[in-house]
This record gives C-alpha cells, sequence and structure tokens, in this order.
C-alpha cells in the first residue's frame, strides 16, 4: 500500500461518508515530506496527522450522484475525529473546527 492509499483509507476510515480527492491527498503528503507513491509504513503518525488535517476540513453535509445520497453528522464527525487524535496522542483541539457564524450578513454578497 502507498502513502496515499493509506491516507484515503484513514480519511475514510475516521469519516465513513470521506472520500478525499488525489490533489488535496498529495498536498497534506506533501506537507508532511512524504511522497504519495512510497511505501506505507504501519502506525505513521503523519498519516494520522494529514488525514485529521485532512477530516477536519470535510464540510460536505449532502453528497448526491445518481440514486446515492451520503449525508454527514458534523458532530458525528468531530466526535471521530477528537477520538483519533486522542487514540494517537494528539490535540484533538488542533483538528477540530470552530463551527463560523456569519452575522454580518456577508452572504448576501
Amino acid at each position: 500500500m502507498t502513502n496515499i492509499e493509506a491516507l484515503y483509507n484513514t480519511c475514510n476510515t475516521i469519516i465513513n461518508t470521506f472520500y478525499p480527492a488525489e490533489g488535496p491527498m498529495i498536498l497534506a503528503l506533501a506537507n508532511a515530506n512524504m511522497a504519495s507513491d512510497d511505501d506505507y509504513v504501519a502506525n505513521d503518525i503523519n498519516i494520522i496527522k494529514a488525514a485529521l488535517v485532512l477530516c477536519g476540513g470535510f464540510v460536505a453535509t449532502l453528497q448526491i450522484e445518481g440514486d446515492v445520497h451520503n449525508d454527514t453528522d458534523r458532530e458525528a464527525a468531530k466526535r471521530n475525529i477528537y477520538w483519533w487524535a486522542l487514540k494517537h496522542g494528539l490535540d484533538p483541539d488542533e483538528y477540530i473546527r470552530p463551527d463560523t457564524v456569519i452575522t454580518d450578513r456577508s452572504y448576501l454578497w
């Protein structure tokens, strides 16, 4: 298994409705100084960190492709990110983004 395959599968394990695109995965691996096509080393913390970053940025709540619908429970996703971070000795607050509330009507422009 390669690093990019491991990252993809780890993201999908953390949030089972998340199928990250190749570009963001390559960027996340590059930011961790890892080559996407190198062989995966089991339990590499850099793969976990990259997956948590990508999962923390996952915003889709409903995806529709043909007859397939995926709805994401954001609170459950946050709990999963929190659990995975703690499981690997990481600070969950570094990976869970606070909800953003727009109060100045900037959504109108």
